[in-house]
């Protein structure tokens, strides 16, 4: 997978995040803010 699909996917799945967050906010705020820092991590650690 190249750098610039890696970065569409990416960009994709935050503009995803930010339609969702009002909803998974209600649900659970911290939730879902373990889980992006655990996505960052993870998309910081395969760049290695």
């Amino acid at each position: 997978m190249s750098s610039l699909m890696l970065l569409l996917v990416w960009l994709i799945f935050f503009m995803v995040l930010i339609k969702l967050l009002p909803i998974l906010g209600t649900i659970s705020g911290k939730t879902v803010k373990l889980m992006v820092l655990a996505l960052i991590c993870l998309g910081n650690n395969r760049q290695d």
